[in-house]
């Protein structure tokens, strides 16, 4: 695991990511060779196999690409990430202070969690005990947990949430957020603007940055004045739009 993503954001460095939900390790290379800091694999709504997932993983590494995994549902994805060598995880639909101190324990080792140990793990190159203690002094320092703040609940508990020790970025989850509040139109919506400006502000009291998701040059400003600092863009999105320029339909 690479400390440098989690250094950057902390220094207040931008960073720029991109979703991906399918197997295709060559997407890596692609990602490294555009500029990118991190490739986010969606477990949560992606089509992977554990070994898909840590194949995606290893090209990241062979590339100097750092991994964030945005985890499932089962408890045990944020452990499983985490050991195939990925720099964090992405919790998604945490709507309460409970929901996150439980997420964070299962990122960090004893004494600031609760994460099993193996030292067989690609996470510690599968050297066995050799540096034991360092390794996981820096896998708790290093690791980076990002919280999902997509539901009105956890709107309401923002503060709670994010003052939970081992969070280090809320990400805001405009569609979800935006649907679960009656707008399925997402932050096109003025209400969903007036939301997601507020908890931008009130996520730059408490100095924690914030991220958001990107899909053109135009949003990237956007959610950059925000005081966004961990943007990430999709594949998707990014062949869709690839699509629609050779095939001459891009409005």
């Amino acid at each position: 695991m690479s400390e440098g993503l989690k250094s950057k954001i902390k220094s207040g460095q931008p960073v720029t990511g991109c979703f991906v939900n399918f197997n295709a390790p060559i997407v890596a290379e692609m990602l490294k060779g555009a500029g990118f800091d991190f490739m986010l694999l969606d477990q949560e709504h992606g089509c992977f196999s554990q070994s898909d997932m840590e194949n995606m993983v290893r090209a990241a590494d062979t590339v100097g690409l750092d991994t964030v995994v945005r985890v499932d549902y089962d408890p045990s994805s944020i452990q499983k990430a985490l050991d195939m060598g990925a720099a964090g995880v992405q919790i998604p639909m945490v709507r309460t202070k409970e929901d996150i101190e439980q997420a964070v324990s299962r990122a960090k080792y004893p004494p600031n969690g609760s994460r099993g140990v193996d030292f067989y793990s690609r996470a510690y190159r599968l050297q066995d005990t050799k540096n034991a203690a360092d390794y996981l002094e820096k896998q708790n320092g290093g690791t980076l947990v990002i919280v999902q703040i997509e539901t009105a609940e956890a709107t309401q508990n923002f503060e709670q949430i994010v003052s939970v020790p081992g969070v280090d970025v809320a990400f805001l989850g405009a569609l979800d957020l935006s649907v679960s509040m009656g707008y399925p139109e997402g932050a096109k919506n003025p209400h969903m603007q007036a939301v997601l400006d507020d908890i931008c502000l009130r996520a730059e009291k408490m100095k924690l940055p914030t991220g958001m998701v990107f899909l053109n040059p135009v949003m990237f400003k956007n959610a950059s004045g925000k005081g966004a600092k961990f943007l990430i863009t999709t594949v998707m999105r990014a062949l869709s739009a690839g699509f629609e320029q050779i095939l001459g339909t891009a409005n």
